[in-house]
C-alpha cells in the first residue's frame, strides 16, 4: 500500500513538473517549482563545458535585481528542476548561473530563453609535444628536471592558457606517471594542493614553440637507481586568439613517453 502510495505521489509530481512551462521558478524547501517568477530575461548565454557539448553553462542576464534570492531559484525544463548555481553583476547586468548536463533540457533551455550558444569544435590545430630531461643521466637524490616543448606543426595559429593551476608546491597543469622498468609504478608522493595562479595567453603560429621547465621531484622520489619511463601530459585550454573573453573552445593535452636514468654514482 506505501510503494503504490508514494509511487502515485511521484507520478502527480512528474506531471506537475512536465505541466510546467519551461522557465525560471522559486523553488521550495523540498526543491520543487512553487511559483513562476516574473522576472523578465534581458538574455541569456549557453557556454560548452566539455568537447562533446554534452555540458553547458548557462547564465541568464537582467538590467535589475531578481525578485528572489538565487538559493530560492530553479530553471524548470523538460520536467526537471535545474537549481542556480551562483549570482552576480557582470557589466551593470545581474544574472544568475547554472550547469545543463542532458541533451533535451539544453534544447528546451534554447527555446524558452533563446540564448547565445556557444557550442565546442575542434579548432583545427595540429601540434607535436616532447619532454627532454636536462641530463642524459641524473645523480640520485638531485633534481630531475625536463623540458616541455609543444610545437606548432600545423598551418594555422592556435592559443591556449598556460597557468591557473601553479600557486602552490608545483604546477598542476602538467600531470605525470612513471614506472621503474621492470619494476613497479611509483606513486605520487607530491603535494597536488593549489590555489589557482595567474594566467595567460600564449598564441603560437606555425613553425613556433612553447617551452616549460618541470622538476620531476616535485612528482615522485625516485628513491632506487635504474631507468624509469615517465609519461608526461600538460593540460591545455585552447581560446579563441581573437577574442578577448578566454572562453575555452576546446580541451586537450600535450602528452610524450620519456625515459629518465638515475644512478647512484652520479656522472654525466
Amino acid at each position: 500500500m506505501k510503494t503504490s502510495l508514494l509511487f502515485l505521489l511521484f507520478a502527480i509530481f512528474r506531471t506537475a513538473l512536465n505541466a510546467a512551462d519551461t522557465g525560471l521558478y522559486e523553488l521550495s524547501e523540498a526543491f520543487r517549482p512553487k511559483n513562476r517568477l516574473p522576472d523578465r530575461i534581458d538574455r541569456a548565454t549557453l557556454v560548452s563545458r566539455s568537447n562533446d557539448n554534452t555540458l553547458y553553462f548557462l547564465r541568464l542576464y537582467r538590467s535589475s535585481k531578481f525578485s528572489a534570492s538565487h538559493e530560492k531559484i530553479g530553471v524548470v525544463a523538460g520536467g526537471k528542476v535545474i537549481r542556480i548555481a551562483d549570482r552576480g553583476i557582470e557589466s551593470g547586468e545581474y544574472f544568475v548561473s547554472a550547469m545543463v548536463d542532458d541533451p533535451e533540457t539544453v534544447k528546451r533551455v534554447m527555446q524558452a530563453f533563446d540564448p547565445n550558444v556557444q557550442p565546442r569544435r575542434h579548432p583545427g590545430y595540429r601540434m607535436l609535444a616532447t619532454y627532454k630531461p636536462e641530463k642524459a643521466v641524473f645523480h640520485l637524490g638531485d633534481p630531475v628536471k625536463v623540458t616541455m616543448r609543444i610545437a606548432n606543426v600545423g598551418d594555422i595559429d592556435f592559443a591556449f592558457i598556460a597557468g591557473g593551476r601553479q600557486r602552490g608546491a608545483r604546477d598542476n597543469q602538467f600531470a605525470f606517471s612513471a614506472e621503474q622498468v621492470g619494476g613497479k609504478m611509483l606513486p605520487d608522493a607530491g603535494d597536488p594542493s593549489h590555489v589557482g595562479g595567474m594566467g595567460c595567453m600564449v598564441m603560437l603560429r606555425p613553425g613556433e614553440p612553447h617551452e616549460g621547465d618541470v622538476d620531476l621531484t616535485k612528482w615522485f622520489s625516485f628513491a632506487e637507481p635504474g631507468t624509469y619511463a615517465v609519461r608526461g601530459s600538460y593540460y591545455m585550454a585552447f581560446v579563441d586568439p581573437a577574442e578577448s573573453d578566454f572562453i575555452t573552445i576546446w580541451e586537450d593535452f600535450a602528452s610524450a613517453e620519456f625515459n629518465v636514468i638515475i644512478r647512484a654514482d652520479g656522472g654525466d
